[in-house]
This record gives structure tokens, sequence and C-alpha cells, in this order.
């Protein structure tokens, strides 16, 4: 390894050893326009604990998952920072951060869907979603720029929301492929759910989105959902397709 990344990479371990876990919430903060925050964070950047918690009025926070985390020193034996991070005690990932990008390897992550949706900024999220949301599988790459490739499984467990008034819509599986240009997402439904989802979604850096997709289900639900996504949206005889281009 040149004298350089040596140096650089010195500087990195001096500054996990003694940066105060609190340098976190302040990331977070930001990230997410102040919807997020990690409540009573302790240690350091090397080993530390907090609290993911929603914000709400003023200064109050809402905790909603246990966050552990570790620095791993054997990744600066290939030049990387690395931490493995637990979920309330369980693990949930390995975080490594390298010269040329950043990955995430062996997830295996549940986060409850209504905190995590509410730290998302666009207004589709914030319609009353619940449930639960897993990843797990092999992990994502990233260089710097975004550009990732590997596949992970989403999973939607006990999904529900309160535009359609469903105690339960069903339980949901996007299957995530990613070739560092474009990602490909396989969607599907199990079969007792209330709402069937079935199709692909395709993104590609620059263009627009590729959607095919086909809900399903009772009449009821797909009376209350048509005019919601009207204008993405059109009636198949008892089903929804959203088709674009």
């Amino acid at each position: 390894m040149r004298r350089p990344a040596l140096f650089a990479l010195a500087f990195v371990v001096i500054v996990i050893a003694v940066a105060p876990a609190v340098l976190m919430d302040a990331a977070l903060r930001r990230v997410s326009e102040g919807r997020t925050r990690l409540a009573s964070p302790d240690g350091s950047l090397w080993r530390g604990h907090g609290y993911l918690a929603q914000a709400g009025a003023g200064s109050q926070l809402s905790p909603w998952l246990r966050l552990g985390w570790e620095f791993d020193p054997a990744g600066l034996l290939h030049g990387e920072a690395a931490w493995k991070l637990e979920a309330d005690g369980q693990h949930a990932a390995r975080i490594t951060l390298g010269f040329d990008g950043w990955r995430i390897d062996d997830p295996a992550l549940a986060l409850p869907a209504q905190a995590l949706f509410q730290a998302l900024p666009h207004p589709a999220f914030h319609f009353g979603w619940r449930g639960w949301l897993e990843a797990t599988g092999k992990g994502l790459e990233c260089d710097w720029r975004n550009r990732c490739s590997g596949k992970m499984v989403l999973a939607w467990r006990a999904a529900s929301t309160d535009i359609l008034l469903e105690p339960r819509l069903g339980d949901y599986r996007a299957e995530a492929d990613a070739d560092g240009g474009s990602l490909h997402l396989l969607l599907s439904s199990t079969p007792g759910s209330p709402l069937q989802l079935h199709g692909n979604i395709g993104l590609s850096a620059g263009l627009p989105p590729v959607l095919d997709l086909m809900l399903d289900g009772t009449p009821a639900i797909i009376d209350r959902l048509a005019p919601l996504i009207n204008n993405i949206a059109q009636r198949d005889g008892s089903r929804l397709r959203i088709r674009s281009p």
C-alpha cells in the first residue's frame, strides 16, 4: 500500500477511535431532513449504540429501534473501514467504506414500516403505512457516484395503510438485482393477500422508470385505490394496470 494511503488510513482510525457517537445523530438529521434522529447516543464511532427515533413536535423523539455498531479492524487489511451493525441485539449487516465506494454485506434487517416511511420526504410515504420491512440477501456494492451492483430481497410483512381502511393488505416481496448501470425489481405478493401485486420495475441512470405492474384483489380495495392513482394506473376490468412508458 502506498504511503499516502497509509496516512489516510491512520487518520481514519484516529477519527473513528475518538469521534463521539453523537456525530451519527447529526448525520441522520441532515440526511432525513430532521425526521429521523439517533436518540441517547453513547460511545464513539469505534463502538457505540443509540436508538433510531422519529422526531416529533418540538424536541420530542419516539424511539423505534436500538442500533449498535462496532468497528471491525479486519477491514484495514484491505484498505477499508468496516463496521458490524446490530438492530435490537441481532446481526443487521456489515457496512464497509473504501476509497472506491461503500458496501453492505449479509443484510438481515427488519424495520417498522411506519417509522421508516415517515423519514422519507415524499408525501406518498405519509399515508399511514404499517407493517414490517425486511432486507436480506447477498448485499450491495456501490461506488461514490451511487452506481451499485448486487442482489437483495426486500419484503413487506403485514402491510396496511390508513387510506384503504383495511386491517391488512398482505405480504409483498421485491427481488432487487443491480448491475452497476440499472436496477431491476421483480415484485410479487403472497396468494392470500387481499391486494395482489405482480410485475416489474426497471430503473436506469438518465432514463425514465420502466413500469409494468398489475394490481388485483377484493373489489372494495380496487374501487377505493383506483381514484388515488388514476394519474398512473388504468382500469383493466376488476384490476388496475400501471405501465410506463
